[in-house]
């Protein structure tokens, strides 16, 4: 399902999960060998390749894969990065001279 987070949010978690069916279908059963997880572009969001927690780093769309290295089974799906939204704002005013 994709994401969207800010830039300085918790970031996302992966969950990779193969079944017995098509598309999703059937039964879900273990992967056979690790699970790795790569970012299409790591300069929008990166991500461990190891655990699949990932983070934004700047505004844009980028697409998670994991792939099972047992089997060649892979997943993707899309995380959109968005701008941390203004909070405040401030206003300072300066004598002319």
């Amino acid at each position: 399902m994709p994401v969207t987070i800010h830039v300085t949010s918790t970031g996302f978690s992966s969950n990779f999960q193969e079944w017995t069916g098509a598309s999703g279908t059937g039964a879900n059963v273990k992967p056979i060998g690790p699970v790795s997880f790569v970012s299409s572009d790591a300069t929008i969001a990166t991500v461990d390749p190891a655990t699949g927690a990932g983070g934004g780093v700047a505004p844009g769309v980028a697409t998670i894969t994991a792939t099972d290295a047992g089997n060649g089974l892979s997943a993707s799906d899309t995380v959109t990065v968005i701008a941390d939204p203004a909070v405040s704002a401030t206003l300072a005013l300066t004598a002319n001279p």
